[in-house]
């Protein structure tokens, strides 16, 4: 078990390119509810939090931190410049707790080797059917702090 998240925090998914609707207010790419589907078998939705990043100065050192840990850690992602950061507020997550079913939603931080602000956001493997699962999947990307970055931003 990780270490709890403070609510002041925020994390960010890092989403594809079609997990994110940038067409219908280009200033304020959105992510879709995709973007928080978990994959078969993860017992919690992989996130990055850049506050563990308090030493850099700015949230785009934060993210450029993130970005290369991605790419560099043990059996790293592909992160393309196509894809998005999509940022999420800790706080508005943990109030899920008490507007869903799952009294289990929280987020922590799952730090792994080579990257060190890996968390995860636990609630939905609870969910017992695709309406639950959908229906969760839709609260937390309500929960975005802001517009998803482009990583072709960072770069």
């Amino acid at each position: 078990m990780g270490t709890a998240l403070s609510p002041e925090f925020e994390v960010v998914r890092h989403c594809n390119l079609l997990d994110v609707d940038d067409e219908v207010n280009p200033l304020h790419p959105t992510p879709n509810a995709s973007a928080f589907r978990l994959r078969p078998n993860e017992p919690y939705l992989s996130v990055n939090c850049p506050d563990i990043f308090a030493d850099l100065p700015d949230k785009v050192s934060r993210l450029q931190q993130i970005l290369n840990d991605l790419r560099t850690k043990p059996g790293g992602r592909k992160v393309k410049s196509s894809h998005w950061f999509a940022p999420l507020s800790v706080g508005e997550i943990l109030k899920l707790v008490c507007e869903s079913n799952s009294e289990h939603f929280r987020v922590e931080l799952e730090a792994e080797a080579g990257d060190e602000s890996h968390s995860g956001i636990y609630g939905q493997s609870g969910a017992t059917d695709d309406d639950e699962r959908n229906s969760l999947q839709t609260a937390i990307a309500a929960c975005a702090s802001g517009p998803a970055i482009r990583v072709s931003d960072l770069e």
